[in-house]
């Protein structure tokens, strides 16, 4: 009787250790760099999609900031898994299919921005007339339930329902437009077996078949993407673009086919902590003894 008594006070003691000390490591956590809070990444290295309207939003929300460029987003979050970048910007659909596709990152839940993403037009009289067709094909998919489905698609998990139709066999009695996209871009526009999927290519892919075109989709990065939107090189384009005003003055855009925000992507440090919170918590976990001591036998 004595001596179980014994072993219970000393589990007993040995846990409330274990708690404090785990305790002790998630404050060791928070105080070492666990980002929680946009204000705790100024004068931080920052990561910028190169040509993205992120560079600007980076100066105006990260005081401070030591920007860092990269060409994609997939080198950004290796970036931030290994501590060269303390966070980068991107839209928060992009942001929740990258933390779920990757350990060891995660998104703040603060916006920095509430944005419109549309189709971009060149500015001259083809781009006028193609964006005045996207905004009638824009108004009668979402009135008749069609632009919710494909949002449901999309930016759900059922990724057996995750297909286009093969764009590279619609009818071109019209013509056919070139599409410019970024294939980085999930859930907007990436590559899903060997084919070009997403939210928007989707939207693209239905329009042309409604209008009578014709469709051949070019990846391109930012800049090249903007570039070639104002040249004229590509007939319309879309990844989760964002209307600002300053690209108003230089491409015509569609009406908003999807509505979000501007997030700060970090690395999930993480911590222990949570996990063991009462005694009953230590049941089937392994517990460390120093071996031939008391604590060995409990």
């Amino acid at each position: 009787m004595k001596k179980t008594f014994l072993k219970r006070a000393v589990f007993f003691a040995i846990a409330i250790c274990l708690i404090l000390a785990l305790a002790g490591c998630a404050d060791d956590a928070e105080d070492t760099g666990q980002i929680t809070e946009l204000e705790q990444l100024a004068s931080e290295s920052i990561g910028v999609l190169t040509g993205s309207v992120f560079d600007t939003y980076t100066d105006e929300f990260i005081e401070d900031a030591a920007k860092e460029y990269y060409n994609t987003y997939a080198d950004m979050v290796i970036a931030v898994k290994q501590g060269k970048i303390s966070a980068f910007l991107i839209d928060e659909p992009m942001a929740r299919v990258l933390c779920q596709e990757n350990d060891g990152i995660r998104y703040l839940d603060e916006y920095l921005t509430q944005d419109s993403y549309a189709f971009a037009f060149p500015k001259d009289e083809d781009g006028e007339r193609l964006r005045d067709q996207m905004n009638e094909f824009l108004t009668k998919i979402s009135s008749d339930g069609t632009l919710e489905q494909i949002e449901e698609i999309w930016f759900g998990t059922d990724e057996d329902a995750k297909t286009v139709q093969d764009w590279t066999q619609l009818p071109a009695e019209n013509g056919t437009l070139i599409f410019i996209t970024k294939i980085d871009s999930a859930p907007f526009a990436y590559v899903k077996d060997n084919d070009t999927v997403g939210y928007d290519v989707d939207v693209a892919t239905r329009f042309c078949q409604e209008y009578g075109y014709g469709l051949q989709i070019e990846d391109a990065d930012a800049t090249a993407f903007v570039l070639g939107i104002e040249s004229g090189r590509y007939d319309f384009g879309a990844a989760g673009f964002t209307v600002t005003q300053e690209r108003e003055e230089s491409m015509y855009f569609s009406q908003a086919n999807y509505t979000g925000g501007i997030v700060a992507v970090v690395a999930d440090s993480g911590t222990v902590s949570a996990k063991f919170e009462t005694l009953q918590d230590f049941s089937g976990a392994d517990v460390g003894a120093v071996t031939g001591t008391i604590h060995d036998q409990i």
